[in-house]
């Protein structure tokens, strides 16, 4: 990358780019429209040290990119998580749940479904329970149980911030010499916390990234 340098009058610049989620339309296939606040913003400045020989420049970088990821998943009904199954049996295609304890315990021939496809009280497993507990609630598509997918919405945070910056020195040593230092830094942070599509919602882990740049002189 070429970095500008300085020279014997001063100039700089001021700029900023601006994106909102306030003029954004929303999804046809979501409830709201996700957060967006996207902004980056910055400046140069660059001019004489020593007129002649010693000149200067440098720049700065800011961007924040700030959302709410929208999320759309299917997670288990209030009516499913007791072990009543029978939602399954509903639409075209009726799914029924057999109990394993019954039939040819190595070959699974003869195996009877659970009544009207509910699992008892007593089979459900304790751990499985308190793991569903965690799980929110569906709170969209509540009234189609022959279809029941796509039933949870959620806008979860998103950040990604950066600054970016270089200084540049120029020395004209002479008028067939030159020589030039130049510093730049670049440092981001990133986090994401989303749902799984599994059963069980997982925030990801969240990440930052530092990214640093050595000093490098050029002759």
């Amino acid at each position: 990358m070429i970095l500008k340098s300085g020279s014997n009058n001063f100039h700089g610049s001021l700029y900023e780019f601006v994106q909102n989620g306030d003029f954004d339309a929303r999804n046809f296939f979501q409830p709201s429209v996700a957060a967006v606040h996207y902004n980056y913003f910055g400046g140069t400045i660059g001019g004489p040290i020593k007129k002649n020989k010693l000149f200067f420049f440098t720049d700065f970088l800011r961007t924040t990119d700030h959302e709410a990821n929208a999320n759309t998943e299917t997670i288990p009904s209030p009516l499913s998580r007791t072990g009543n199954l029978s939602e399954a049996l509903a639409g075209a295609s009726p799914a029924l749940v057999y109990d394993p304890a019954t039939g040819d315990p190595n070959t699974g021939v003869g195996r009877t479904p659970f009544p009207n496809n509910t699992i008892p009280t007593s089979r459900l497993n304790p751990i499985a329970l308190k793991i569903l507990a965690l799980v929110p609630n569906p709170n969209q598509n509540l009234n189609n149980t022959a279809a029941s997918s796509n039933n949870y919405f959620a806008l979860l945070p998103f950040t990604k911030d950066s600054n970016l910056a270089d200084g540049k020195v120029d020395y004209n040593i002479s008028d067939k010499d030159r020589l030039s230092g130049r510093f730049s830094s670049s440092v981001r942070w990133f986090t994401r916390r989303r749902y799984s599509a599994r059963p069980v919602a997982m925030p990801m882990a969240l990440s930052r990234v530092r990214e640093f740049r050595r000093p490098t002189v050029a002759a």
